[in-house]
């Protein structure tokens, strides 16, 4: 099927074949029983002398209990109305509070108000999408909106070379984009077009994104939408039947953690960057789940290469690697999951000088995954020094069992012997507290440990590892940088 084109805010009905789009009514218009419409409280009513909040808002609860309303709004702020501000504030967060009863998703009205819009999404802790309509900002602005899980809608700005969006709208990333005519006297197709012409894209594959990020927000209304004539849009087959769970497609490779995590975390993780430092049992594992998470940027940094004996418990570890560099191999996995990541690779072996010059960027986190004591202990203690959130991986050899490992501050940590090596180095550089760590107090079976005949680089003792516990190791790590990120 050809995908419709999706009009997200308009203000009069258009005809078409192929068309979704969701109509915009004031309250005192009644609400036809075919189409897709919504309907809020816009901050210029209060503008009306005879405005009385509390009917309006009993008014738009009964309204939206109707299937055909798909959205609340527009609502929202407005700066260039200030006399009437705080009383928009309160009306905005009453709609906020109904959008998350209701469970519409809301179409925003925003005036030089992000900084206002983001901290009420966050005060409500709403987790109904939010579609800012009529965006004509900076690529600023975009981070800041996006970052926080707002949609962006763009409508006939994209028409006027002078407009702000024309240069920033690549910016947007394409899961959080919708189009609209909202009140101009033209076809959604027209600004279809210049979207695609501006994104460098084909038309058709913009038609499918949008239409994609439609349906993931409005789920069960997805196909509700169309104008086919001699039909009734809202009469499918099957609309007299229970809902089907099949009629969300999930078409995105983070669709299943945007159910859990939704638009905001997964925005949250895209602009975070991440340093995984050690590419061995542990950090290997620990870098590819967050990346499968959604961290949009990572350094990677591994001087070793891949040792025929690493292939009981590595994850870069393959007959076909033996011999390769561990960060090449990582990146180009990393690289397949998720394409569009922002990676930097350093095939390096890290010592003072080197992490100082690493650490000199800000990172949002940092896995330790190193496996030789010095080093470790310098990255700790910088770390530390700096208020650099990092997670450390302790000892995973020598030992069986997952249920045992535990996630604490490393003053905590017992009965492993690299956490005591460590501790005890920290301790003379007046560090004792304050780093989370990775470990099992598990003991370990001192005949599991050879000292004697290693080759390895940077290694001293070998000691015994079963498949699993380095990389249950790996996923602890980065489910502490994944909960923190998220605030969980």
């Amino acid at each position: 099927m050809e995908m419709p084109f999706v009009d997200i805010h308009t203000h009069s009905a258009k005809s078409g074949d192929n068309l979704i789009q969701i109509i915009n009514l004031n309250l005192e218009r009644s609400c036809p029983e075919q189409g897709l419409y919504s309907y809020g409280i816009h901050p210029w009513a209060l503008d009306k002398a005879d405005f009385q909040i509390d009917e309006a808002l009993n008014k738009l609860k009964e309204i939206l209990q109707l299937p055909q309303v798909v959205a609340l709004g527009e609502a929202g702020l407005d700066k260039m109305h200030k006399d009437s501000f705080e009383k928009q504030i309160e009306l905005f967060e009453r709609q906020i509070s109904l959008s998350e009863a209701m469970q519409k998703p809301m179409i925003l009205h925003d005036v030089k108000s992000h900084n206002e819009i983001i901290a009420l999404r966050k005060k409500h802790k709403a987790k109904q999408s939010w579609i800012l309509h009529g965006f004509n900002g900076t690529e600023q602005d975009i981070r800041q909106l996006t970052g926080q899980g707002l949609c962006l809608s763009v409508g006939e700005s994209l028409l006027h070379s002078e407009r702000k969006i024309v240069k920033s709208l690549k910016n947007i990333p394409l899961e959080m984009l919708f189009l609209e005519t909202d009140m101009a006297e033209i076809g959604i197709e027209t600004v279809y077009e210049a979207a695609a012409k501006l994104l460098e894209t084909e038309l058709s594959e913009l038609k499918t994104k949008i239409f994609s990020n439609f349906a993931r927000i409005f789920r069960g209304f997805a196909l509700r939408g169309f104008a086919d004539k001699g039909s009734n849009p809202l009469s499918l087959p099957g609309n007299d039947e229970a809902p089907k769970k099949e009629r969300y497609t999930m078409e995105h490779w983070q669709d299943r953690t945007r159910l859990l995590i939704g638009d905001e975390g997964i925005n949250t993780l895209k602009t975070k960057h991440v340093l995984v430092v050690g590419l061995g049992g542990v950090g290997a594992y620990a870098a590819e789940q967050l990346v499968r998470a959604g961290i949009g940027r990572m350094t990677i940094v591994d001087g070793d290469v891949v040792n025929i004996t690493n292939r009981n418990r590595q994850l870069l570890a393959l007959e076909s690697t033996v011999g390769k560099p561990k960060a090449e191999v990582m990146a180009e996995r990393l690289r397949d999951i998720n394409p569009e990541i922002e990676l930097t690779v350093l095939q390096q072996y890290l010592k003072d000088q080197a992490i100082i010059d690493l650490m000199a960027q800000p990172f949002d986190y940092v896995v330790d995954a190193i496996d030789t004591v010095a080093p470790k202990v310098f990255l700790l203690y910088y770390a530390k020094m700096n208020n650099q959130r990092i997670v450390s991986s302790m000892g995973a050899g020598g030992k069986f069992h997952p249920e045992k490992i535990e996630i604490c501050d490393i003053a905590k940590s017992n009965h492993c012997r690299l956490a005591f090596y460590i501790r005890k180095r920290l301790h003379r550089l007046g560090v004792f507290e304050g780093i989370k760590v990775v470990f099992s107090p598990e003991p370990v079976d001192a005949s599991a440990i050879i000292t004697d005949g290693v080759e390895e680089q940077n290694k001293v003792s070998n000691v015994g590892t079963i498949s699993y516990l380095p990389a249950a190791f790996g996923i602890f790590c980065a489910s502490v940088v994944i909960n923190d990120l998220l605030g969980k």
